[in-house]
């Protein structure tokens, strides 16, 4: 079962919606384009939560973020940035799927 989710409010997206599970290393999941965070968590929550503390982010405009960000994937790696800044993630390592994970490490 994946942990409820939160919101965060992180410019430049206010309201991004994010769940986070375990202690460890810090792992972020995100999201191809037509899913949202549920698709990463539900497949790898259980898998890393015992070593990881594991960060599963709805990319903003995508599942139950209050305020879409629109724009370029780097808009979006941008506001994941700052949510993962203020929640503390300290060099984490990026999952993705999909080709917004490239967009996301080559920014940050």
């Amino acid at each position: 079962m994946t942990p409820l989710p939160q919101t965060l409010d992180a410019p430049p997206a206010p309201g991004l919606a994010f769940a986070q599970t375990g202690a460890g290393r810090d792992v972020i999941l995100i999201h191809g384009a037509m899913t949202c965070r549920e698709d990463m968590a539900i497949a790898l929550f259980s898998a890393l939560e015992s070593e990881f503390r594991v960060t599963a982010f709805d990319r903003p405009g995508h599942g139950q973020n209050l305020t879409p960000v629109a724009g370029a994937p780097w808009r979006q790696a941008e506001a994941v940035h700052a949510a993962a800044q203020s929640l503390g993630l300290v060099r984490p390592v990026v999952v993705g799927k999909r080709g917004f994970s490239p967009t996301f490490s080559s920014r940050h």
